[in-house]
């Protein structure tokens, strides 16, 4: 991912790590950060490792100032899999930066009801102009009665705390 996440004016690039599993069996993911100078990047530094089981194969990353507060952030749309009834379930994660590191990932939704991981692809972007950015989805939603895929466009906008449940802003076949 890029962007400023040190608000020195330039964009830096992120990286969410695939750190394997712990000897106690545990998903281990961290984030690194090269910092841009203008003409090149810093060595890559870890700003932030999982403390509990964090899989990186169940995350899509997207980033963005979320808070506002002029640094940007990093959000992943995360995998929780699929309930024994087959509802997929989702979640929402910020990790918020301090211009140096980046704090935990705090869960600001959870689908509520069937979200698929698998159909979702996540970007970033401020879609309100309010200086917060928000995130968008485009989803996989299905096939139309002629055979033709069927995709849908969610935004979930920044609270500058939280997001706002998804919203479908769109839905048709884009072929």
């Amino acid at each position: 991912m890029s962007g400023d996440y040190n608000a020195d004016g330039k964009d830096d690039v992120a990286v969410l790590y695939n750190g394997g599993t712990s000897a106690d069996g545990k998903f281990v993911s961290s984030l690194y950060t090269f910092a841009s100078n203008g003409t090149a990047f810093s060595n890559p530094r870890k700003t932030w490792t999982s403390s509990g089981s964090f899989n990186w194969n169940a995350t899509k990353p997207t980033s963005a100032d979320y808070n506002g507060d002029g640094k940007d952030d990093v959000a992943v749309l995360y995998n929780r899999g699929t309930s024994a009834d087959g509802t997929h379930q989702s979640a929402l994660f910020t990790f918020a930066s301090d211009g140096t590191d980046f704090a935990a990932p705090r869960e600001v939704w959870t689908s509520t009801g069937s979200f698929s991981w698998a159909a979702s692809q996540p970007v970033s972007g401020d879609f309100t102009k309010d200086g917060k950015g928000d995130i968008g989805v485009l989803y996989r939603s299905g096939t139309s009665a002629d055979g033709r895929r069927l995709d849908s466009l969610f935004t979930f906008v920044s609270t500058g705390t939280d997001v706002k449940a998804p919203v479908k802003q769109w839905t048709g076949s884009v072929i």
